[in-house]
């Protein structure tokens, strides 16, 4: 593994908040497959992440090249799609 399972984590979630695609490519090409097993506290993968900030390059990679699993719920019951409609981002919502 690239290294501690929080650390990984942190880095996936900045990247995805960033829109820092090319760190999110990184992770996924070393090895790190099931990226909906890297969540916060709260439960939020990258897929939330992204979607509520905006971050369309990388929800189309998540969706077409990483098969990230968008149903995926939070601890308040929101998948990213959820977070996209709360936050009117038209591009994510398509």
């Amino acid at each position: 593994m690239l290294g501690d399972k929080e650390e990984i984590t942190t880095l996936l979630l900045e990247s995805g908040s960033k829109g820092d695609i090319d760190t999110l490519k990184m992770l996924y090409h070393s090895g790190l497959k099931n990226l909906n097993d890297f969540t916060n506290i709260d439960e939020r993968n990258i897929g939330h992440i992204a979607a509520a900030d905006g971050q369309a390059e990388i929800i189309k990679y998540l969706k077409y090249t990483a098969r990230l699993d968008f149903s995926q719920r939070d601890i308040w019951d929101r998948t990213p799609l959820d977070d996209a409609i709360h936050f009117k981002h038209h591009n994510i919502i398509k």
